[in-house]
């Protein structure tokens, strides 16, 4: 399961690079080559991808640990959610960030505190 959202993740963070870059193919200014991709998974759908000086914030669940109840009829329902704190405070989560990526509105996706 890991790997799926993982290659998931790199595969929208070529997208957002080769979105990026097909804008220059119709000027002579092509990016330069130094430009690099970061990945940085903060917890669970969160992420935070910056190519080159933009910084996307990927389904920025917030919220402290256990804000949520579970999801009914799910295997792991009395679980609440986020399942763990987040690594950082909300201002060192959103620090650079250029745009905000809300994939869809779950509560493990994006909350009040969002």
């Amino acid at each position: 399961m890991k790997i799926k959202k993982l290659m998931g993740l790199l595969a929208l963070g070529m997208s957002l690079s080769f979105t990026g870059m097909s804008s220059y193919a119709q000027t002579d200014a092509a990016p330069a080559a130094t430009e690099e991709l970061q990945l940085q998974q903060i917890r669970n759908t969160t992420v935070k991808i910056t190519f080159g000086d933009t910084a996307f914030l990927i389904d920025p669940m917030l919220s402290v640990k256990g804000a949520y109840p579970g999801f009914d009829d799910t295997y792991r329902s009395g679980l609440r959610n986020p399942f763990v704190e987040l690594p950082m405070s909300v201002d060192e989560v959103i620090d650079g960030v250029d745009a905000v990526v809300v994939t869809h509105t779950h509560l493990d996706h994006w909350g009040d505190a969002a």
